[in-house]
């Protein structure tokens, strides 16, 4: 059950990032459009601006990732000995014990979805034809 309730918790909060990636990625879409419009009118091509954005999640998603890593490994210890205060017959040594894989793999998981999220708003950009987005402005 325990599992259960751990892996229910991870699904959430990777529904909530994957939300958080794809809106701000979406958001800075829109509000670059005239830019993005401007780069494809001299010249950029439809992949340049899709990498461009996919970079830009690629980025955004592994600096969070990295912070997220660096936040459990800080206050990791500190949260569990205060979640075993709280659960009967909880076990007496440590149960984290992050090994350099498992973080890698997590790092990676959290890079891998959020460029996934940011897909929609990368091809959204590279559709923009530059003069009915300068137009729109």
């Amino acid at each position: 059950m325990v599992r259960t309730l751990l892996f229910s918790i991870a699904l959430v909060a990777i529904t909530v990032s994957v939300l958080g990636v794809f809106n701000t990625l979406l958001t800075a879409v829109v509000e670059r459009t005239n830019e993005l419009a401007v780069m494809r009118a001299i010249g950029a091509s439809r992949w340049q601006i899709v990498g461009l954005i996919t970079t830009e999640a690629l980025l955004l998603t592994g600096a969070g990732g990295i912070a997220g890593v660096l936040l459990a490994l800080a206050a990791g210890h500190g949260i569990e000995n205060l979640v075993k205060s709280f659960v009967p017959l909880a076990p007496d040594g440590t149960m984290m014990s992050p090994t350099a894989p498992i973080l890698f793999q997590s790092v990676l998981a959290g890079v891998v979805v959020g460029v996934l999220a940011g897909l929609y708003p990368a091809w959204r950009a590279g559709r923009l034809q530059p003069a009915e987005a300068l137009k729109a402005e």
